[in-house]
């Protein structure tokens, strides 16, 4: 018993420690996957906001300032409008920027450069109507999300037409040589909202360590529980468990098909996950014909052989979930979760075919008949098999080697 501790013990801790590496991996890829999701989202909330500003500061804003022939007013802009706006909302989002760009800006210091005109030439060439990115590596890793500034309508070209058209007091600050040029239609620029890798990441390495000490924490105590549990319980009656189980044995000691008690339970199983789920489920009986005068002819050796073959060529048509039982003697059930009735009928057709169409060594052609029904709601296990078995009755007085359907409960 010592050495089986032990043994256990060593399996405990190796399972405990590949677990908590395992799950830590696995938590670690969902954590980050989570937090670019995040970034996504508050991205697009950023960008929304900046786009609602610059709408609202056209439609509202931008024409009554500009009329004003005396004062040049940057909030006329929505660009300006804008930055301006989200550098007070980034003192709520810390390591957040966002900024505008264009490749012939009106102020000089929007001139996309480097990374930012390549975005812009992206936008231009109709690669992308948006996109998602990032630049640097490591902790300096940086999430942007971009969209291009298109111009809309004819109004934008009030101050980015020709310069003549443009008020004097924009000429006046800025001069006549840039922001002039543009067409409606045309991409000019893009608006970029950017994210901190270390920033953005900071939560979900938070939430990590978190799971790490956690983790550690309920292993101990487990291991510790569980060593308590082995000394005290388990290993004293393990002996009397063993011999339970074998006689709690599901299985049929002749064929390998599931005796009537485990497939019964199987049956009450299905019945309720049918109830819950509200899939199919139905249940096919087979009785072989003249069994009787199979062993009485040939002998109960060449009988059991029948037993065993018919058991393999119905396990070979049924599928994985699906279950075979030997309910007693030459009778048999199979038990089909998900299935309705015509998928009853034509597995039981199938294996009418399998039984009387090849012969079965030393026998010859072995027919059989049977009965098939879906489970109706509220129906109990009993009044299932009640009238799956008069459909098998049926089928043995209509002639044999053939399926008959169950009448609906009444």
């Amino acid at each position: 018993m010592r050495s089986i501790k032990v043994r256990l013990n060593l399996v405990m801790g190796l399972v405990g420690v590949v677990t908590t590496l395992v799950t830590g991996w696995v938590l670690n890829v969902v954590l980050l996957d989570q937090a670019e999701k995040e970034i996504r989202r508050e991205s697009l909330q950023q960008m929304a906001t900046a786009q609602a500003v610059r709408s609202y500061t056209t439609e509202h804003i931008r024409n009554i300032l500009l009329s004003d022939q005396k004062t040049f007013h940057a909030p006329a802009i929505p660009s300006f409008a804008a930055i301006t706006t989200m550098r007070y909302l980034q003192t709520t989002y810390p390591g957040y920027s966002y900024q505008e760009v264009a490749l012939n800006p009106t102020n000089p210091k929007n001139q996309a450069q480097g990374w930012t005109k390549n975005v812009v030439d992206q936008f231009r060439s109709g690669q992308n109507s948006e996109t998602f990115f990032t630049t640097g590596e490591g902790a300096k890793r940086t999430f942007h999300y971009a969209k291009p500034i298109t111009v809309s309508n004819q109004s934008c070209l009030t101050c980015h037409g020709q310069a003549s058209a443009a008020p004097s007091v924009m000429l006046a600050k800025y001069g006549a040589n840039n922001g002039f040029g543009w067409r409606v239609g045309e991409v000019v620029g893009a608006q970029i909202v950017s994210v901190p890798a270390d920033a953005a990441l900071a939560k979900a390495r938070t939430t990590f360590a978190y799971y790490l000490a956690g983790a550690s924490i309920v292993l101990l105590s487990l291991f510790g529980a569980l060593n308590w549990m082995l000394s005290s319980i388990l290993l004293k009656p393990m002996q009397h468990t063993q011999d339970a189980l074998k006689k709690l044995a599901g299985e049929d000691s002749l064929t390998g098909a599931a005796n009537r008690r485990n497939f019964t339970e199987r049956l009450d199983l299905e019945m309720e996950l049918a109830a819950h789920h509200g899939g199919p489920l139905s249940l096919l009986m087979i009785d072989l014909d003249h069994f009787k005068r199979i062993n009485d002819t040939f002998g109960h050796a060449a009988g059991d052989a029948v037993l065993k073959e018919v058991c393999k060529r119905v396990n070979h048509k049924i599928r994985r979930n699906d279950l075979l039982g030997r309910l007693g003697g030459e009778e048999f059930a199979v038990l089909l979760p998900q299935t309705d009735e015509t998928g009853a009928l034509s597995l039981a057709s199938n294996l009418l075919r399998s039984m009387s169409e090849t012969e079965f060594d030393g026998v010859g052609l072995v027919t059989a008949s049977m009965g098939l029904g879906q489970w109706e709601p509220g129906e109990t296990t009993s009044t299932l098999f009640e009238r799956v078995d008069a459909a098998l009755y049926a089928a043995k007085h209509g002639g044999r080697n053939r399926a008959v359907r169950a009448k609906p409960r009444q």
